[in-house]
């Protein structure tokens, strides 16, 4: 009964903010709670009322609910309702009966099953919380649609380590499952909170510290947390959102309220920014949520709140099974230094640094990019099967990376035949070209920055990047060629420019057509803020003079470094991709300690919570 009265004061709440006339720029009125309604509802509209082809399945739904809650003309929500239907595949014998395309048009060779996740993640919300606003017809309308829905969403196969798509199909059949009155669907959502949480506190999170992804997994654990109909499971999803956030805000940068490196899905090579920051700008800026991001906020605990403040901080995290699935991050006032011991996927970011500051929180990432097609920054999109652009790097090689804290040395090895389309092995690390202090070839400061095309590193292949009192230097301790001969590091500028900035990239060029073996490389970054420019010249001096082992035996590489502050750092590693990678010795590094899942400053953080859970005990 406490449950029900708290939806009926929720629900109530929401009329008295949302109440909008008929006009087509309504509404835009902020409600008691501050939160406001989404300013582009009425832009939507217009795109909805003529099917727009732009106009994704997931997005009327979107409509559909802020709409209703905001008491919209029934003739318009009508209107979308029938485009819904007509997105919806609708015929019993169609492979994917009760999905939903995707987009209009033909239907792709691989279409997206996950469609009906993202429809129904609204979709449901709309049934349970704002029936009420629709007319008998459009509730008529709507329930044949969800009732199709609840078949594409049962088949659907979802693996526990597809975490946002997982956190979703959950929260569907949760909230399906209650809402409709299917028992057993119901029943076979709470299993899978059990697995998942039984999973993640063993192995972590799979698709981990992602701007985008992680977003989307927390707001359906605070779902569940808040709408499931058992207390029992709201307390169970209650640990679930409170360890997840934990994770998300030991890896939030303060300055620019984003996530700091290492990523497992990230679609911006030079930028880290997601709807994960939407949240965090909320809970530690103030910033006003969307009117549906609002449905899904949570109450971050004191200490996931407290411990952005923690400066400076190591934080380590597993994420999968095996021994080498374990990500890094260092924070300090104004930088974020972090890597993988393992490479994650296409849109993975293994090894970065960023800067941010008060007076430039957004500035370009300095990031590892190994690639075959030509394409440091992710700008030439292939098309799914699922009829998705996406850009894609090589995956499957040999990562073997060392971090002591703001210190990383890493070795990489691979012959990028993973891809078909691989034409010219290549390296690249990223860098910011703009709202930064210069950037140096070892002692000489690069001038007229625009002038510059193409030109290879000094002998001291050592590069800085200096960004008010902060330096990245980045030492390229090898670089070989898939015929194992030594090969150049070249600066270069291809007047690359995005929202927040102008990126150049630091290039080695493995191969210049298909390769027949495999490149390697092994690098030193550093990165040190509090510096003046006596100290710069210092930082500059000990890197570039620190003394290094470098020693290859056929697929076997040696790369350390005696680090000026940090003593002997690097890896011993085997091997040339992914697969038969094996790492002989880690000197110096920071290490995730025995039996934790996430730690800052080498103490576990997060078993405090998981206790919390009867399925754990």
């Amino acid at each position: 009964m406490e449950y029900f009265w708290k939806i009926i004061c929720f629900c109530c709440l929401v009329t008295l903010c949302c109440s909008c006339s008929d006009s087509e720029n309504e509404p835009n009125a902020p409600d008691p709670n501050g939160y406001r309604t989404n300013p582009q509802l009425s832009e939507l509209w217009d795109k909805i009322k003529v099917r727009e082809s732009s106009v994704e399945s997931r997005d009327i739904f979107s409509f559909l609910l802020e709409a209703a809650a905001c008491n919209w003309d029934q003739t318009k929500l009508k209107s979308a309702i029938l485009f819904a239907q007509d997105m919806q595949h609708r015929d019993p014998n169609h492979r994917y009966y009760g999905n939903f395309l995707t987009v209009q048009g033909p239907e792709p060779s691989d279409p997206d099953q996950n469609a009906v996740q993202f429809c129904m993640e609204n979709g449901i919300l709309l049934r349970m919380l704002y029936w009420d606003k629709l007319n008998a017809e459009n509730k008529a309308l709507l329930q044949d649609i969800i009732d199709l829905a609840v078949i594409a969403v049962r088949r659907q196969d979802v693996l526990v380590t597809y975490t946002n798509m997982y956190c979703m199909k959950m929260w569907n059949m949760i909230a399906m499952g209650e809402t409709l009155g299917i028992a057993d669907m119901a029943s076979e959502g709470y299993e899978m909170l059990k697995t998942w949480m039984k999973y993640t506190s063993k192995n972590g999170i799979w698709e981990h510290n992602s701007p985008t992804y992680s977003g989307i997994a927390a707001a359906d654990l605070s779902l569940i947390a808040k709408y499931s109909a058992r207390e029992d499971i709201r307390k169970e999803a209650s640990v679930a959102i409170e360890y997840f956030s934990y994770t998300l805000f030991a890896n939030c940068i303060n300055q620019g309220v984003y996530l700091g490196g290492p990523h497992s899905r990230d679609y911006n090579r030079l930028i880290s920014q997601g709807n994960t920051d939407q949240y965090m700008k909320h809970y530690l800026k103030g910033y006003e949520l969307s009117f549906i991001k609002s449905l899904s906020a949570w109450e971050p605990a004191d200490e996931a709140k407290n411990v952005v403040n923690k400066i400076p901080r190591m934080v380590a995290w597993r994420f999968g099974e095996l021994d080498t699935q374990v990500a890094y991050s260092y924070y300090g006032n104004k930088f974020n230094i972090g890597c993988m011991e393992r490479t994650w996927g296409p849109d993975h970011k293994v090894l970065v640094a960023n800067v941010s500051s008060k007076d430039n929180p957004l500035v370009v990432n300095t990031a590892l990019v190994v690639e075959g097609r030509s394409d440091p920054y992710g700008d030439k999109k292939l098309t799914t099967g699922q009829g998705i652009a996406k850009a894609r790097q090589l995956t499957e090689y040999l990562l073997s990376c060392a971090q002591k804290e703001n210190e990383v040395v890493c070795v990489v090895a691979t012959d990028g035949k993973e891809r078909t389309d691989t034409e010219k092995l290549c390296s690249h690390v990223l860098i910011p070209a703009s709202k930064i202090d210069g950037l140096w070839d070892g002692n000489s400061k690069l001038e007229q920055l625009d002038n510059i095309s193409s030109r290879a590193l000094s002998d001291t292949k050592t590069f800085f990047v200096r960004f008010e009192d902060v330096v990245i230097g980045i030492r390229f301790l090898l670089a070989k060629d898939v015929y194992g001969r030594d090969v150049p590091v070249n600066l270069i500028n291809d007047n690359k420019k995005v929202s927040v900035g102008k990126a150049m990239r630091l290039t080695v060029e493995h191969s210049t057509s298909r390769p027949s073996s495999h490149g390697v490389l092994g690098m030193w970054w550093r990165v040190k803020e509090g510096l003046d420019d006596t100290q710069f010249a210092a930082f500059r001096k000990e890197m570039m003079e620190a003394p290094v082992t470098v020693d290859v035996q056929g697929d076997t590489y040696t790369v350390k470094v005696a680090s000026p502050d940090k003593g002997e750092l690097g890896v011993k590693t085997k091997g040339n991709n992914r697969e038969n990678q094996e790492n002989l010795t880690i000197y110096g590094a920071d290490k995730l300690p025995d039996g934790s899942i996430f730690s800052v400053d080498g103490a576990d953080a997060v078993q405090r919570i998981w206790n919390k859970s009867s399925y754990l005990k």
